[in-house]
């Protein structure tokens, strides 16, 4: 479990359950997480790449990956209880989701709280039915607010690039700033939208991109909005 103001740094590639204590400060530096079971291994191990177990920061230095061990799990799981995960700092992260897990965000049926991406070079890609940033397969996720930085965000089959897994998913307001350097979002197979809800039953809060409503809750605020959202490779340069 990282304290506030640890480093992580360096490769893990063996069964280790990493977590960032909640209201904690974490910077990871040329962290590489991305663990492979030995050929024929009978021990899987299930778990997101970090948990984060309350409020936590990450701060971002030099180039880091961070994919999810095995099963339905997010690359960063992002804490439930109405806790927020941010995102910041100069360096890069590429976040994977393994199955119904999110790239950042939460897991099959394992809900998260808010995400918020302050600045950074971000790619995140969901596994399975599971956003890039979001809610995995049949769970929920607080708001989301990207108000700086580069982001990426891929959806699995069903799943939005950023907002909502497949089945019975949800998620609080998605609120892009112009602060952003450049947001690409891109939904998956079957998915409705690339910002937003993916498929099923999923639903999400208001949809507001640099300054404009797209959607107020329930559905589309106008015409534009439906194609806006529903663009499959989605590009946001302020």
């Amino acid at each position: 479990t990282a304290q506030n103001g640890d480093m992580l740094t360096g490769t893990i590639a063996n069964r280790v359950h990493i977590s960032i204590a909640a209201n904690a400060n974490v910077a990871l530096k040329n962290l590489t997480i991305d663990y492979k079971a030995p050929p024929g291994s009978n021990y899987p191990f299930h778990n997101p790449g970090i948990t984060c177990k309350g409020n936590a920061t990450i701060i971002l230095e030099g180039t880091n990956k961070v994919k999810a061990f095995e099963g339905d799990f997010p690359g960063i799981s992002a804490a439930t209880n109405n806790s927020t995960l941010t995102i910041k700092g100069d360096g890069s992260l590429e976040a994977i989701g393994q199955m119904g897990g999110a790239g950042i965000g939460g897991g099959n049926g394992g809900n998260c709280g808010n995400i918020v991406i302050e600045s950074g070079s971000i790619t995140a890609t969901g596994g399975n039915n599971a956003a890039g940033i979001g809610s995995g397969y049949s769970n929920s996720c607080g708001n989301i607010l990207i108000s700086g930085g580069t982001v990426k965000a891929t959806g699995g089959n069903n799943a939005a690039g950023i907002g909502t897994g497949d089945g019975n998913s949800s998620c609080g307001s998605i609120t892009i700033t112009n602060g952003v350097k450049e947001v690409i979002a891109k939904k998956g197979i079957n998915a409705d939208c690339s910002i937003g809800k993916g498929n099923g039953n999923s639903s999400c809060g208001k949809v507001t991109i640099l300054g404009v409503e797209y959607w107020n809750g329930s559905g589309y605020v106008n015409d534009e909005g439906r194609i806006y959202l529903q663009d499959p490779d989605l590009k946001i340069i302020p």
